[in-house]
């Protein structure tokens, strides 16, 4: 379950900070992280837009890591993003860094340090209510032994007011492991609410 809270500080310029925590066999907070959304070229409302968004993500503790509830050590990345808006479509695209460090001297031998990713996502505004999506990305697999995660989204976001969203998503995940595809499915739901 990830909660974040967002503020905007001026018309160009929001802060967030997001809190994750972990809801199956091992249960507990995972890492938080903070980060800025700077909107340095473009309309936010129509057309092109271009942000960069960093971001800094807090250590957990050395017994939490332990037990598969995050990282350690303080880690940080970086997404820029671009978008473009119309009345009736939008298109998103996406390309981040980030760093993967751990205490733990086991983890290097096994897991990279440095991941990258990149996504494209259409939507089609199909009135004030409703808006249907895809997402397509490419990001590195963390764990050495397979090079790429090919993921693939295809979202509904429901508006019942202006103010609240409602969203529902099915997410493919195969991994590439040399010649050999594992494909996984996850259904996340999610609730915006600005005030």
């Amino acid at each position: 379950m990830l909660s974040t809270y967002t503020r905007g500080l001026t018309e160009n310029l929001d802060i967030f900070f997001g809190a994750s925590r972990q809801l199956s066999q091992i249960n507990g907070w995972n890492n938080t992280e903070i980060g800025l959304k700077w909107v340095f070229a473009g309309d936010q409302s129509e057309g092109w837009s271009f942000a960069a968004e960093p971001r800094i993500i807090l250590p957990v503790t050395k017994n939490m890591q332990n037990t598969g509830l995050g990282s350690a050590q303080t880690n940080g990345g970086l997404t820029l993003i671009s978008s473009y808006l119309t009345d009736g479509a939008e298109l998103h695209f996406n390309a981040s860094y980030l760093s993967n460090s751990t205490s733990n001297s086991n983890d290097s031998d096994s897991q990279r340090t440095h991941l990258w990713s990149m996504s494209a996502a259409p939507l089609w505004v199909v009135n004030n209510q409703w808006k249907l999506a895809l997402d397509l990305g490419l990001q590195t697999n963390p764990d050495k032994n397979s090079q790429y995660i090919v993921t693939a989204e295809v979202a509904a976001v429901y508006a019942p007011t202006k103010d609240i969203q409602l969203g529902l998503g099915v997410i493919s995940l195969p991994a590439i492991n040399g010649q050999r595809w594992n494909n996984s499915l996850i259904v996340t739901t999610g609730v915006a609410w600005q005030f």
